[in-house]
């Protein structure tokens, strides 16, 4: 049963979604009340199981584009993982930061804002209008740093080298022979 906090938080976003001009699609919908009954982040291939139960039909770059959309709008936080998991979302767009993991993708949330106004101050001669930032702390958690060395080690690089072509032969002649 839905709290009454999330519907609250549902229909303040699906408000902020038409107020922007954008449809408010079932699907749309179903992806919001996914993120707002989930107690911790969500990946999008976790939000894409959910949905699927209603939805089946539903591709997951339906479920990517929808999420980047949001976090756009600043009503979903993204965390990048750096990991195969990919990106967390989170419903509510609150300002905070993170340390995360690289071992196991731990995530805990920063106290305050680490960045100043002063870490802006070449926004304006440059152009830019800052609209929104991301913080992420990487390292290891206390249980991965007893198995990690305290300095991450450059990942392994694999080169695969394709088969050497085998000539093709020509009518007429051998395979191999020029």
């Amino acid at each position: 049963m839905l709290q009454l906090d999330s519907v609250a938080k549902q229909e303040t976003i699906l408000r902020r979604l038409k107020a922007s001009g954008y449809k408010l699609t079932p699907q749309r919908r179903e992806i919001i009340r996914v993120l707002s009954e989930a107690y911790e982040p969500q990946n999008a291939q976790q939000v894409h199981e959910r949905v699927a139960e209603r939805f089946p039909g539903m591709g997951m770059d339906t479920v990517y584009r929808n999420l980047r959309l949001l976090a756009a709008l600043g009503v979903v936080s993204q965390i990048n993982l750096l990991s195969k998991r990919g990106d967390l979302f989170k419903l509510g767009g609150d300002h905070h930061h993170h340390f995360v993991c690289l071992g196991c993708d731990k995530i805990v949330c920063l106290d305050g804002c680490p960045l100043d106004n002063d870490s802006f101050s070449g926004a304006d001669e440059n152009g830019f209008t800052i609209v929104s930032h991301s913080f992420q702390i990487y390292g290891y958690c206390a249980e991965c740093s007893k198995s990690h060395a305290a300095t991450p080690a450059a990942p392994a690089l694999t080169l695969e080298l394709a088969p050497t072509p085998v000539p093709r032969s020509e009518p007429g002649k051998k395979a191999g022979s020029i």
